[in-house]
């Protein structure tokens, strides 16, 4: 499943090509959805919360798509031959006279007021990726240095940097029990949102803690600090700013002590997902 910077940088990348601009063409392909609350109308932004990508409209309604396992945005100049989005697999296509966003094999599609776009997530906890998800360590520097602390966006609808939510963050993990291990925790998007196994693996191993440690434990604040600057460098450069120590590396030699990476599952039996470790560097 897409992590929270693989959303994000696909937000940005919507948003460069779509926000401001009227739509030429919308064809949704989703039996509950209706291309006639938008009228081809203006796209004001695109943005992202944790894995939920937000499509507004100067109108006052939003487009909402979840990429879930296997859906996935591109862009294409409109006439090519993509464009024409003949795929069974498409689900969704913007277009402005010069860029046609395709959205294949999308999870979820709803339309709602933007104004009621929290009632679509108000199950999840903090976006680690948001600016008012800033560690309260960093907040003087995340304010001085922006570039370098907070998560690129090119849609911005509150320029207020803070840790207001990384503080909600931390009472969410507290009020957890204490025996819960460490990475189901981690993957729990009530808890916090948009980290995924990947983020959750590679945070674990920097910080040499297995993810069957209990929270009680576990040194949140750096971990957490941690996978939010892994995730941000995921932002800043896509795919290439990932940096993969353990993640579906099973069986082969770890990058620090040569151990064979192991996996195993974690969370609850009807939502159990992998994790990859070093038995060695992160035994306990």
């Amino acid at each position: 499943m897409p992590e929270g910077d693989t959303v994000l940088s696909v937000a940005n990348r919507l948003h460069e090509v779509l926000g401001g601009h009227s739509l030429t063409r919308v064809d949704l392909r989703w039996p509950s959805v209706s291309v006639d609350a938008f009228n081809r109308g203006v796209v004001h932004d695109v943005d992202a919360y944790a894995k939920h990508l937000f499509v507004r409209f100067a109108s006052g309604v939003s487009l909402h798509t979840h990429l879930r396992m296997d859906g996935v945005w591109r862009v294409v100049p409109t006439g090519s031959r993509e464009a024409q989005a003949s795929s069974p697999t498409v689900r969704a296509v913007l277009a402005t006279s010069e860029w046609t966003c395709v959205g294949y094999e999308l999870g979820m599609m709803d339309i709602v007021p933007t104004a009621r776009e929290r009632d679509l997530i108000a199950h999840l906890g903090p976006d680690i990726l948001a600016d008012q998800c800033v560690p309260t360590h960093l907040l003087d520097q995340a304010r001085a240095d922006p570039a370098r602390f907070l998560a690129p966006r090119r849609a911005h609808t509150s320029l207020l940097v803070s840790d207001r939510d990384w503080i909600e963050a931390l009472s969410r993990f507290a009020a957890q029990p204490q025996t819960r291990p460490i990475g189901e925790t981690l993957l729990d998007q009530s808890v916090v949102s948009g980290i995924g196994t990947i983020f959750m693996a590679e945070g674990l191993f920097t910080h040499r803690i297995s993810p069957m440690r209990p929270l009680a434990d576990t040194p949140l604040v750096p971990l957490l600090a941690s996978i939010r600057g892994h995730l941000i460098r995921g932002v800043v450069r896509p795919v290439a700013g990932r940096r993969i120590h353990v993640h579906s590396r099973r069986g082969q030699p770890c990058m620090r002590c040569g151990t064979p990476i192991a996996r195993r599952l974690v969370g609850p039996p009807t939502a159990q997902r992998p994790a990859f470790y070093c038995p060695t560097c992160q035994h306990r």
